[in-house]
C-alpha cells in the first residue's frame, strides 16, 4: 500500500475540461474543432478586468495587456474594451488572454501564476489594480483554497475517529492502528486515481484518451465518506475480536474466530458495493470514473488492511482488556465479587476447623492474586483491594 500510495504526493488538483469527455460527445466534437482552428487555449480564456477612474489608468491598462502579449505562454491578447461609466459609476476596462495550454494543462496554471504574481503587478501604473478572471482562473483559485484546506480535514476526520474508538475501546494502540491502516488504504487509493487518471497508466482500459488534473471536490468528498465506511467496517471487525479474546481468553484464537466470523461479511459488502458502483463506469464520464474508481480501490485496500490489523490487533487486544477491563467494568470490579465471597468466608470461621479455614482463606487469597493479574493489576493492588 506504501507503493500504491507514491503517487499520491504527486495529484495535481484542478478541473477536467470538455477535452476529457468520451470522443463521440458533442461536448468533445466542439472542444477539438474549436481548439483545431483557434488553439487549446481558446477553449478557456483568461480575462483583464480593472477600474478605470481616469485616463492616465486607461493608458496604464493598455500597457498591461501589451506586457502580457509579450509573455511566454501566451498566444494572443485582446484589445482593451472600456465599458462606458454609467451613473456615476467608474469605467470597467477588460482584456482577453489565450494561453497556448488547454485550460486543464499545468502550463496554463503556472502561467495564471506567473502573470498574477509578476507580469502583471510589475506593469501596473497610476494606481490601477488589475484582476484576472475567468473559467479557468475561477477552477484553480477552487481548487488552490481545497488544497490548503485539505490536511486541517484529514487531520480532523482522523482525531475524530480516534477519540471515538479511544471511548469505545478503552485502548490507544487500537485506534492508532485503525487510523494508521485506514490514512495508508485511502492513500493507496488516491494514488491509483493519480496513476491512472493524472499520468494516464492503464487509462486506455477504462476508455479514457486525454489525462488531466483530478477533480478538487473529488479527494475532500470522498475522503470523508470512504473513510467513514471503512471505519465502520474496522469497528465491526474489532467488536467480534474483542469479543472472542472476553469469551475465550486467548489472542490467536479471538483473532482466528473473529475474521472468521466477520471476514465473509465484510469481502460480501465490499464486492456488492464494488460491482454497483462499477457499472457506472460504463457512462464514459471521467469524473464518476475517478470517484467509483477511488471507492473501489479503497474497499479493496481497506478489505485486506482489515485482514492484517486482525492479525496484527491479538497482539494488543488484551491491552483493551487490561484498560477497560471485561465487558467495560472497571479492573477490579471482578474482584470485588470475589472479595464478597472471601467475607462470607472469614463470617462463618466456627462451621470449619482451624487448619481447614487457614488453608482454604490462603487458597482464596491466591485466586483473588490471580485475578488481579489478568485484571492488569500487581500483587500489591491486588492485596490493597482484599484487605
Amino acid at each position: 500500500m506504501l507503493v500504491l500510495a507514491v503517487p499520491f504526493f504527486s495529484m495535481r488538483l484542478g478541473s477536467a475540461d470538455a477535452g476529457s469527455d468520451p470522443a463521440g460527445s458533442t461536448t468533445r466534437q466542439a472542444y477539438d474543432l474549436l481548439a483545431k482552428g483557434f488553439g487549446p487555449g481558446y477553449n478557456g480564456p483568461l480575462q483583464l478586468v480593472a477600474q478605470i477612474n481616469s485616463p492616465a489608468q486607461q493608458a496604464a491598462f493598455t500597457k498591461v495587456t501589451a506586457a502580457v502579449a509579450k509573455t511566454s505562454g501566451v498566444v494572443r491578447v485582446t484589445a482593451p474594451k472600456v465599458i462606458a461609466a454609467q451613473s456615476g459609476n467608474a469605467s470597467v476596462a477588460t482584456a482577453d488572454v489565450y494561453p497556448a495550454g488547454s485550460p486543464q494543462d499545468a502550463s496554463t496554471t503556472t502561467l495564471l501564476h506567473h502573470l498574477r504574481n509578476q507580469v502583471v503587478p510589475s506593469a501596473s501604473s497610476n494606481g490601477l489594480h488589475v484582476l484576472i478572471g475567468g473559467q479557468t482562473a475561477i477552477f484553480d483559485d477552487f481548487s488552490t483554497v481545497l488544497s490548503k484546506k485539505l490536511p486541517l480535514f484529514i487531520g480532523v476526520v482522523v482525531l475524530l475517529s480516534f477519540l471515538l474508538l479511544t471511548a469505545v475501546f478503552r485502548s490507544l494502540l487500537i485506534p492508532a492502528m485503525a487510523a494508521l491502516m485506514n490514512l495508508l488504504t485511502a492513500g493507496a487509493a488516491f494514488g491509483v486515481i493519480t496513476a491512472v487518471f493524472q499520468w494516464g497508466w492503464a487509462a486506455s482500459l477504462l476508455g479514457i484518451d486525454q489525462t488531466g488534473p483530478i477533480e478538487a471536490f473529488i479527494p475532500v468528498m470522498m475522503f470523508a465518506i470512504v473513510f467513514g465506511l471503512s471505519m465502520d467496517y474496522q469497528v465491526f471487525l474489532v467488536s467480534r475480536i474483542y469479543e472472542e479474546w472476553h469469551r475465550r481468553g486467548d489472542n490467536r484464537a479471538a483473532v482466528t474466530h473473529g475474521l472468521a466470523a466477520t471476514g465473509a461479511t465484510i469481502t460480501a459488502v465490499a464486492a456488492i458495493m464494488v460491482l454497483v458502483f462499477g457499472a457506472f463506469i460504463l457512462g464514459g464520464e471521467r469524473v464518476i470514473e475517478a470517484v467509483i474508481n477511488l471507492v473501489g480501490d479503497e474497499f479493496d485496500a481497506g478489505r485486506f488492511a482489515c485482514a492484517h490489523e486482525g492479525r496484527e490487533v491479538g497482539r494488543v487486544q488484551h491491552c483493551a482488556g487490561r484498560i477497560g477491563g471485561a465487558r467495560g467494568e472497571h479492573p477490579g470490579d471482578r474482584l470485588l465479587s470475589v472479595r464478597r465471597h472471601h467475607r462470607l468466608d472469614r463470617e462463618r470461621p466456627a462451621r470449619r476447623g482451624g487448619d481447614r479455614y487457614r488453608h482454604r482463606l490462603a487458597t482464596k487469597r491466591g485466586q483473588d492474586m490471580a485475578v488481579g493479574r489478568i485484571a492488569g493489576l500487581g500483587d500489591r493492588d491486588a492485596i490493597a483491594r482484599l484487605e
